[in-house]
């Protein structure tokens, strides 16, 4: 059975809007934003987060390691901070616009540009840096498939790159996959299928096997900015129109809306999502500085 959500929480006390959230491997995760700051919230029961770090600038990207070890923040300049047990490595600006996003390989750090660049960070060496030009408009989001060694990479451009994990080399391509930017990228955790969401509202699915399109979908007034498997076959969509979205992850049939003021949602763009299985709760951030605890209904509700 499809599950609905609820409110339950709201934590406050970023001083801009919030573009990341990520688990801390444990039971809790990270906020950061258009204030720099990159905040810890490891209790969820507690009101207040630790500020963990913070940069000059609104951070677009933020990847943390396991216990901090390495923290990177994609800023809107285009340069990368680097901190390494809570010492600044670098500070080093690459790409001629925004990161937009961050992801980590086996040997490298990736961060994808508003250049159109494909920055591949040493993980040995800090601060040694190559670029690789994928587009000529930007990047603004990556997934990696591990079982395929491949890396699918959505575009401004509207295209989706395909790339070998191994190489970095561009091998096949979707063009015009979304009429405008691919913003995010997300995949089915049973099947060989690619969801993708993007600037024209739409939610497509692709077949991972052979690139086809299988479904698509209008799935919000506004652009879809980010897209997370959820629980018990649910593929749940943040939108700039202030909503989240619950769909049936294998039919596309809209299920729930979260909104404000009926269900003390957001009450401006939903820029990002995080669910945790262990603590079977939904969080997401946005543009109103704010983050928001979901939790699924009990059956008899």
């Amino acid at each position: 059975m499809i599950p609905k959500f609820r409110h339950k929480k709201q934590y406050l006390g970023h001083r801009g809007a919030i573009f990341c959230l990520q688990s801390d491997g444990e039971a809790g995760f990270y906020s950061c934003g258009g204030d720099g700051l990159l905040v810890h919230w490891s209790n969820l029961n507690q009101a207040d987060g630790q500020v963990i770090a913070q940069v000059e600038q609104t951070v677009y990207a933020c990847l943390v390691q396991e216990k901090r070890q390495n923290i990177l923040f994609g800023k809107l300049d285009g340069s990368l901070t680097w901190v390494q047990q809570n010492q600044v490595l670098f500070n080093k600006k690459v790409h001629q616009k925004g990161i937009f996003d961050l992801m980590e390989l086996d040997e490298y750090f990736l961060s994808l540009g508003g250049d159109g660049q494909l920055g591949v960070w040493s993980k040995d060496q800090p601060g040694q840096v190559f670029l690789q030009k994928v587009s000529e408009q930007a990047l603004r989001s990556a997934l990696l498939d591990p079982l395929r060694a491949k890396i699918y990479v959505g575009g401004s451009d509207g295209h989706l790159y395909v790339l070998n994990a191994q190489t970095l080399q561009v091998e096949q391509q979707i063009q015009q996959a979304h009429q405008s930017s691919v913003f995010t990228l997300c995949k089915h955790p049973e099947q060989p299928i690619l969801f993708s969401g993007g600037r024209d509202n739409m939610i497509r699915s692709w077949s991972l096997d052979s690139l086809k399109p299988l479904h698509a979908v209008p799935a919000h007034a506004a652009t879809v900015n980010h897209l997370i498997p959820g629980p018990q076959g649910v593929l749940l969509s943040a939108g700039r129109d202030k909503e989240i979205r619950i769909w049936d992850i294998n039919s596309l049939e809209l299920k729930q809306v979260l909104k404000s003021p009926r269900d003390h949602g957001h009450v401006n763009s939903v820029n990002r999502l995080w669910w945790s299985d262990d603590l079977a709760c939904l969080c997401s951030a946005g543009d109103d500085r704010s983050i928001i605890r979901w939790e699924i209904l009990p059956l008899n509700s």
